[in-house]
C-alpha cells in the first residue's frame, strides 16, 4: 500500500493522474513521452514513443492528434507503448502538439498534451 501510494505522489506532482477520482490512491489511466521530454526538438529522430498505462481495467481505446489532426500510433501492449514513426503523412510544423487521450475499460479518461519542434 505504501509503495502504491509513493508511484501515485510521483504521477501526480508530474501532472500524470487522471482527471476523476482516484478510488484506490493512483492513477487510473496516462501517458508519459518516453524519447524526448515536453519543449524538445525531434529532427533528429525518426519515432516518438509514449507510454500508455492503466493499473486496473487495463486501456480500452487511445486516441492521438498532432496538430488537431488524427494521426495512426501503433499500440505495442506487451510494453504498454505508443509509438509513430514520421512518414509522408506528417504534416510537419516547426512547432508541433501532440494530443494523448486514454480510456480505460470502466470509462475513466485521461488526456495529456506535449509540445515538439521538428525541422
Amino acid at each position: 500500500r505504501i509503495k502504491l501510494s509513493i508511484l501515485w505522489l510521483k504521477w501526480k506532482f508530474k501532472g500524470m493522474a487522471s482527471q476523476g477520482p482516484e478510488p484506490r490512491g493512483y492513477p487510473l489511466c496516462a501517458s508519459l513521452a518516453l524519447n524526448f521530454k515536453n519543449g524538445d526538438w525531434v529532427s533528429t529522430k525518426k519515432i516518438i514513443k509514449f507510454k500508455i498505462k492503466d493499473n486496473e481495467s487495463g486501456i480500452k481505446k487511445y486516441n492521438v492528434k498532432i496538430n488537431g489532426k488524427w494521426i495512426l500510433f501503433e499500440y505495442e501492449y506487451k510494453k504498454d507503448e505508443l509509438f509513430y514513426e514520421f512518414d509522408s503523412y506528417f504534416e510537419n510544423n516547426t512547432k508541433n502538439e501532440i494530443e494523448i487521450s486514454v480510456e480505460d475499460m470502466v470509462g475513466n479518461e485521461s488526456k495529456k498534451t506535449y509540445t515538439f519542434f521538428r525541422n
